[in-house]
């Protein structure tokens, strides 16, 4: 999130601009964007694997095959 903290200097640059004191505004936070407004890039994948043990006598064969697509 985007935000800017009004510190005392900045408060007393406004007020020469403004020509009269503002009235006793302690520093405070102001967002810069609006929250929940800007998102990143959606990402989308698929990751898929199948796996099948196969046996034959006493011996014990694993096959395998996996996938991933972006």
């Amino acid at each position: 999130m985007a935000n800017y903290t009004l510190t005392t200097a900045d408060l007393a640059n406004a007020q020469s601009q403004l020509g009269r004191p503002l009235s006793s505004v302690p520093p405070f936070t102001v967002n810069l964007v609006a929250p929940r407004t800007r998102y990143g890039d959606r990402i989308r994948q698929l990751d898929f694997g199948a796996k099948k043990s196969v046996r034959m006598g006493k011996t014990r064969t694993d096959v395998a095959s996996t996938s991933s697509t972006c």
